[in-house]
């Protein structure tokens, strides 16, 4: 099973609304933080649990038990990948460039 894409922009305008911490951390704003962010997360669509999406990255794995059946998997950094396949698609994909820009 391969992840799916995550859109940098989508998920960056998601993670704006958290709470702040400032001016310094207490228990109830970082409580606040980690239930905004599990939520956040949660939205995220993904392969391995399309229900929960992504929170198991940030939640306790007995957490995570009580939520789901399906334990939370990490999923390896794939590496470099080659532009055009499902995990790295190309910004131009569908468009016909002239050759200086498919060399580009």
């Amino acid at each position: 099973m391969v992840p799916l894409p995550v859109d940098f922009m989508d998920i960056s305008a998601r993670l704006q609304s958290l709470p702040t911490m400032a001016p310094r951390p207490t228990a109830t704003s970082i409580n606040a933080f980690e239930d905004a962010l599990v939520d956040v997360l949660s939205t995220i669509l993904l392969a391995q649990d399309e229900d929960h999406g992504y929170r198991g990255l940030v939640e306790s794995v007995e957490i995570y038990a009580l939520t789901t059946a399906i334990p939370w998997r990490d999923w390896p950094d794939p590496g470099p990948t080659r532009r055009g396949t499902s995990i790295n698609p190309h910004p131009t994909e569908g468009e016909n460039l002239d050759a200086s820009a498919a060399r580009a």
